[in-house]
């Protein structure tokens, strides 16, 4: 059974989707300072990870930003464990609450990275699944968010030997996109694909939230990196020929050409014209 008593979170503002685990200790505290605002028992290791919770019960703790592809390991020593974490693309940002860290009734996106089984399901666990909230509509809770999903798969990201990387790319309006790579594969493989009206709020505040109640867990990010929200996706544009040569210009440019090109003729014919003219009055 959940208790939201244990919180950790990271967030920033972003637009499309990936923390990057700071090298040194000038750069980390340009993280801490610049970019991040940070609390509660959040931990950042300079050389290795920010923990969002360690494997304690009743333990809480938030990290947000402005600024997400991005690296996490969820693990631990007890053979029972939970309960995840989750990556938010919302209105609001800092409240703590049920929903893996993050308060109830969310406006945006939300990535579940689930590792306990609260219902019996369909599928095995750990579990990543997408919810788009409207500000209205509860988390589902008491069935795993079953109510809330848009979209999900199974993956064995706990306890492998490597981080595992996950890729969430959103175009306005059309598509949403989650990809994984697991235990140091060499290609991202595709969790789930959304081709669909999917509008996040503007501004839109991206973070990550973890929790553990009665079991636990450590939820690490290791690394993030931002990039610009894409508009709509690339679109297919057909190469030229090998070998063809590009146009030389537009059809205006074109114009005029012609147009000096007339004047030019038109001086001429009229100087020889003029030339003649001249000739002829010597005789």
């Amino acid at each position: 059974m959940r208790c939201f008593t244990a919180l950790g979170a990271l967030a920033l503002s972003l637009q499309a989707l990936t923390v990057a685990t700071a090298a040194t200790e000038e750069e980390t505290q340009d993280l801490r300072i610049r970019y991040w605002d940070y609390g509660g028992d959040a931990i950042i290791d300079a050389n290795n990870h920010i923990r969002l919770t360690p494997e304690f019960p009743s333990r809480r703790g938030w990290i947000w930003s402005k600024l997400v592809e991005f690296e996490f390991k969820v693990h631990g020593s007890h053979h029972i464990y939970g309960d995840g974490f989750a990556m938010w693309a919302t209105k609001d940002r800092t409240d703590e609450g049920p929903v893996f860290g993050n308060k109830d009734f969310v406006n945006g996106l939300g990535v579940i990275f689930d590792t306990y089984m609260n219902s019996n399901t369909d599928h095995y666990y750990p579990y990543v699944m997408a919810m788009l909230g409207d500000g209205r509509t509860p988390y589902d809770e008491a069935n795993d968010g079953r109510a809330n999903q848009i979209g999900g798969c199974e993956s064995s990201f706990r306890n492998v030997e490597h981080a595992t990387r996950a890729r969430v790319t959103y175009y306005k309006g059309s598509q949403l996109k989650v990809e994984l790579l697991v235990a140091n594969e060499q290609n991202y493989e595709t969790c789930f694909v959304l081709n669909q009206n999917i509008t996040l709020p503007t501004p839109a505040y991206l973070g990550f939230t973890a929790h553990t109640g009665d079991v636990s867990d450590n939820h690490d990010i290791t690394w993030v990196s931002s990039h610009e929200l894409h508009t709509k996706p690339a679109a297919f544009v057909t190469p030229p020929p090998y070998g063809a040569q590009p146009p030389s210009g537009s059809a205006l440019g074109f114009f005029f050409k012609l147009v000096l090109f007339s004047v030019i003729c038109g001086v001429g014919v009229i100087g020889y014209r003029m030339y003649q003219n001249q000739g002829n009055k010597r005789f």
